[in-house]
């Protein structure tokens, strides 16, 4: 029984040693099905599109590594020039047209110039009438197998060759007329495709930041645009240039038919409802419950997350009744507000997930209760934060139950060191670990999974600068200077 392997690199830097090493280790992972021929085929240079290397040897792999090595010994063929497009193919024979040869093994060729090559699993049961076929269109033929009908018809019909073949298959092509690309078919036969991402990291990007340093997007590139309203001026604009530069385009808005559902590729409807106040609250929350969910979906095939998928799962349907014991702060939240009426600045310390809490707090408090306020990375303290804090300073700091809990203890503690005057959100029964002094404020949340928990810390925060507004005579719904579409830059 043959089996088929190819290798793909795409947009990564990798040396012809490295390439050759990996189709090798792809046949020795093949060996199991029984074979006695294998063979290769590379790409010739990295710059230039011109015919691949082919190696084939009758044998075992190690006879066909043998082959390769002493070829490049013979032609100086340099092993670390770097690909950072590559596309390699290899295949183990298992004979059933034709003996253990050389010119039997795989990869098979269109002919000279191996415009087309060919790795095959299966059996063509038409071959004879096609090659009868290709024979008269002038085409010799070097193998005894069925296979080489399958390059020499792509020469002619390039990507209808399927129709053509009966049978049951598998196979990969390989065109030098189409570098850096591979074309993988099958009919009854199994065939596998694994796709390898090298790890990045997730950037929050502000929209017209993006767009005013015109930040490098590829291809390759997935960029998630969210707006309230789908109408925003600066994502739009970045957006088109996401477009523009090939970028797949997903869209999270609340505004069915608005201008980001209609040009984005694909999106979600968070579906919070209408929204009337500027200051967004409910859209907030509903926008991390779907990007928390757009994260779940993709990666729900990495087994080694499974147990933290599931309890993030478990735990979205328990939020609506987690948020309606948070508003029972409502009360408490007023009285901290009657405390801050008089202040001119809020800071606010979140780290992790609450990181984007602190800023999302600060800023409901600084837009519609006109007060200064600053959301604030805990870990940047340090580096200037810190000379603000004394007696006077109201410093919220949100040391929720996370992986980052212990570190939020150390802020505390070293706020504390300076008198700060501190303000301090807690998971349920944490209250005396956080302030074990009595020196600060508490405010209890019940615990979630540490992704949904911002949904419910949030809540306090939407409240203090609700009742902050009110005390302070100001408009809640319409705060001074601010539209809820900002359709301008």
């Amino acid at each position: 029984m043959c089996g088929i392997f190819a290798y793909l690199n795409f947009h990564a830097n990798k040396e012809r040693r490295y390439i050759l090493e990996i189709l090798f280790n792809g046949l020795r992972r093949l060996e199991y099905r029984g074979y006695d021929s294998a063979g290769i085929a590379i790409d010739d240079s990295s710059t230039i599109s011109s015919p691949p290397l082919v190696f084939r040897q009758a044998g075992n792999i190690e006879s066909l590594v043998n082959s390769v090595n002493e070829e490049i010994t013979n032609t100086d063929l340099n092993l670390d020039e770097v690909f950072y497009f590559h596309a390699g193919i290899a295949h183990t024979r298992w004979a059933t047209h034709g003996e253990p040869a050389p010119r039997n093994s795989h990869p098979q060729s269109s002919g000279p110039g191996d415009d087309f090559l060919v790795v095959h699993n299966g059996v063509i049961t038409n071959y004879e009438v096609l090659k009868e076929t290709l024979v008269r269109h002038g085409f010799t033929f070097d193998s005894d197998t069925d296979t080489e009908v399958i390059p020499k018809l792509a020469k002619i019909f390039v990507f209808e060759v399927m129709r053509h073949l009966e049978g049951a298959y598998a196979l990969i092509y390989k065109s030098w007329h189409y570098p850096n690309e591979l074309i993988a078919c099958k009919l009854g036969s199994p065939l596998l495709l694994g796709v390898k991402v090298r790890s990045k990291s997730f950037g929050m990007e502000i929209a017209s930041d993006l767009w005013d340093r015109q930040g490098p997007i590829y291809r390759e590139d997935t960029a998630v645009f969210v707006s309230q309203s789908g109408e925003t001026a600066d994502t739009l604009l970045a957006l088109d240039y996401a477009r523009e530069n090939g970028a797949l385009c997903v869209g999270i808005t609340n505004t069915v038919g608005s201008s980001i559902a209609r040009k984005t590729h694909c999106g979600v409807h968070i579906n919070a409802g209408a929204e009337i106040g500027v200051a967004s609250t409910k859209a907030y929350t509903s926008q991390i419950v779907v990007m928390v969910m757009l994260a779940l979906a993709i990666g729900s095939d990495t087994i080694s997350s499974q147990k933290r998928r599931e309890a993030i799962i478990d735990g979205l349907p328990d939020l609506p009744y987690k948020v309606k014991e948070v508003l029972k702060l409502d009360e408490e939240m007023k009285d901290l507000a009657q405390l801050l009426i008089d202040e001119q600045s809020l800071l606010v310390f979140g780290r992790g997930y609450n990181y984007a809490t602190a800023l999302e707090g600060a800023l409901k408090v600084k837009e519609v209760a006109l007060m200064h306020s600053e959301g604030i990375l805990a870990g940047e303290m340090k580096h200037g934060p810190l000379a603000l804090a004394d007696e006077n300073l109201p410093i919220a700091v949100i040391a929720t139950r996370d992986a980052c809990f212990s570190k939020q203890q150390s802020v505390i503690q070293q706020l504390h060191a300076r008198k700060g005057r501190l303000i301090v959100m807690c998971s349920k029964g944490d209250a005396a670990s956080v302030s074990s002094s009595g020196s600060c404020r508490a405010i209890e949340v019940p615990q979630v999974e540490d992704c949904l928990q911002p949904v419910l810390n949030i809540v306090p925060l939407q409240l203090l600068a609700y009742h902050l507004t009110v005390l302070r005579g100001h408009n809640v719904d319409q705060p001074r200077n601010l539209a809820k579409s900002v359709t301008t830059q």
